[in-house]
């Protein structure tokens, strides 16, 4: 019963931000998606990531996985989204205003918090994307998480300021289903005739 039209905070309207933020979620529901376990790499810090295609095809991911897929999701609808990084663990939050940190990368906590609290940015845990809950469900867990004393929070990246400062998505090269793509123009083994941007 809503108007299905894309918009962004032209409108003004956080609950117009909302209602699209679950949108995408209820899309990506329908995908049925498994946790997977992260893809193997011989790196000792760090995390290979999948690509969208790679979860599309395999409908498998990590947390890491299905936060910066929502991500590009809300950057492709002109949204606002932030990722967050907590020691062994990501999840990803959105914008409901058209605001955003002052820097790229913010490690202040409190300010998060404050954020949400002021329910100016809605914060939503992607790994519950595997197990089927409404998108209420998944911000009530985040926000519960963003509060827990016990979690080693890490940072935050606003990702419409990364762009501000010319930090551009990644690249990539469809490979093989299930398959980690790790190409950027103009480096080793990159086909910079068949790359598609990847915002990430």
């Amino acid at each position: 019963g809503e108007d299905p039209s894309l918009k962004n905070y032209e409108t003004g309207d956080p609950k117009r931000i909302w209602l699209q933020a679950s949108a995408a979620w209820n899309a990506l529901l329908a995908l049925r998606l498994d946790y997977a376990y992260p893809p193997s790499s011989f790196e000792r810090t760090g995390q290979k990531v999948r690509t969208p295609d790679a979860i599309l095809d395999t409908k498998r991911a990590t947390c890491l996985d299905t936060t910066l897929l929502l991500a590009a999701l809300f950057e492709q609808m002109r949204l606002h989204p932030v990722i967050v990084l907590d020691e062994g663990h990501a999840y990803v939050g959105l914008w409901l205003r058209n605001d955003g940190f002052s820097r790229p990368y913010v490690e202040d906590l409190l300010a998060l918090r404050k954020r949400v609290r002021l329910r100016e940015l809605i914060v939503i845990e992607t790994t519950l994307l595997s197990q089927g809950v409404s998108f209420k469900t998944a911000l009530k867990q985040a926000e519960d998480h963003l509060q827990d004393e016990n979690t080693k929070f890490i940072g935050v990246v606003d990702i419409a300021r990364a762009r501000d400062e010319q930090i551009k998505p990644l690249s990539y090269v469809r490979q093989a289903a299930g398959q980690v793509a790790e190409a950027i123009p103009g480096t080793e083994g990159s086909s910079e005739a068949v790359n598609a941007p990847i915002s990430i």
